[in-house]
């Protein structure tokens, strides 16, 4: 299903999409098994499939039932939005814009600042369909894309952008993640990427919890060194300084003065 049209090879997500999704019903089933416990007073054994999430998910958006249905899997479709209007336009500077005509306002907003309302209203019709319709839009994607083109293509993206500015249409500019990086740098306010000095490598950005807690983001920690919590767990079973010194000094423990 994903990549450009007219293409037979296969690509990949770049978003280990699985991998996430499988992490988060793991730790919402350990939630909703603590939550039984202080209710009821009955422990769970839960079991949770990387394959069963990755099909969970798929067959949830209907594209499982949709392939049943119809006997074939859906077509490729390059960056286009399914069953509504949203497709990407190269700028006048060499730069790339996702837009999308989800709802009514988005739709008229976008007919609105491109000027394109007589071609719109020559081609519903033509064809007899009403572009404030998702299905129509659709339908009709091919043509929308050919008459809004020329508009993207010749002005730049700051253009398009002072353009669009205090309107309804619903877009984006598309950005390399150096492009992301630098604008975290220079940010005004508090966003969930922070900076972290992580041991033995310096200053680094990473990720804190995007649960905000009364408001507030929780500050990320720098990820621990190797054997940095080995007395600890060690104590948590039950072994005092002794035991462990005697352990760490027979090797079978890590050091994390050392490892």
């Amino acid at each position: 299903m994903t990549g450009p049209q007219g293409s037979a090879a296969p690509v990949n997500h770049v978003l280990p999409a699985w991998d996430l999704l499988t992490g988060l019903y793991a730790a919402l089933g350990l939630v909703t098994a603590l939550r039984r416990r202080e209710q009821t007073g009955e422990g769970a054994y839960l079991q949770l499939a990387l394959g069963d999430v990755a099909l969970s998910a798929v067959a949830s958006m209907g594209w499982v039932a949709e392939a049943d249905r119809c006997g074939t899997a859906r077509a490729r479709q390059g960056n286009a939005l399914f069953g509504s209007y949203g497709v990407d336009f190269p700028t006048a500077d060499g730069r790339a814009v996702m837009v999308v005509g989800l709802t009514t306002g988005q739709w008229r907003a976008l007919v609105d600042v491109t000027g394109t309302a007589d071609v719109f209203s020559a081609l519903e019709r033509h064809r007899g369909l009403d572009l404030t319709v998702e299905a129509d839009r659709y339908a009709a994607r091919d043509a929308v894309t050919a008459v809004l083109h020329p508009w993207f293509e010749s002005r730049t993206l700051a253009q398009i952008e002072a353009e669009f500015d205090g309107t309804r249409v619903l877009w984006s500019a598309y950005r390399t993640l150096a492009d992301v990086a630098a604008d975290i740098r220079h940010v005004a306010g508090d966003v969930v990427v922070q900076e972290v000095d992580q041991p033995g490598i310096g200053a680094m950005l990473t990720s804190r919890s995007p649960l905000r807690w009364s408001g507030e983001y929780t500050d990320a920690a720098p990820a621990p060194v190797s054997g940095a919590h080995t007395r600890e767990v060690a104590a948590a079973a039950g072994l005092d300084d002794s035991a462990i010194d005697a352990l760490v000094d027979a090797g079978i423990l890590g050091n994390p003065e050392t490892t």
